[in-house]
């Protein structure tokens, strides 16, 4: 039996150390997010992130994402309606 959370909608990370593979972890686990905030975390380029088509909400602020990444991201998000961004591509 595999673990999965598929009732979980709503998973906020901010402020956390979570970087790209366990951000792909946590969206393994949880198919049904449908608003997520990843927002002053150690992500860059989250491939289960660039994968979801399914978000209503993400929040990218003042994450290691660039410009480029953040679009190739959103592509697709046909069900986004809500995105923050602001501080893209800090380090450290």
């Amino acid at each position: 039996m595999e673990l999965q959370f598929t009732k979980l909608r709503t998973l906020k990370l901010k402020l956390t150390p979570v970087g790209d593979q366990v951000l792909n972890t946590i969206l393994e686990l949880c198919p049904g997010i449908r608003r997520l905030d990843v927002s002053f975390t150690n992500i860059r380029r989250p491939a289960a992130l660039m994968d979801n088509t399914v978000l209503e909400k993400l929040s990218l602020t003042s994450t290691a994402m660039s410009s480029a990444d953040v679009i190739r991201t959103v592509t697709g998000m046909a069900e986004l309606r809500k995105l923050s961004l602001g501080a893209l591509g800090r380090k450290g």
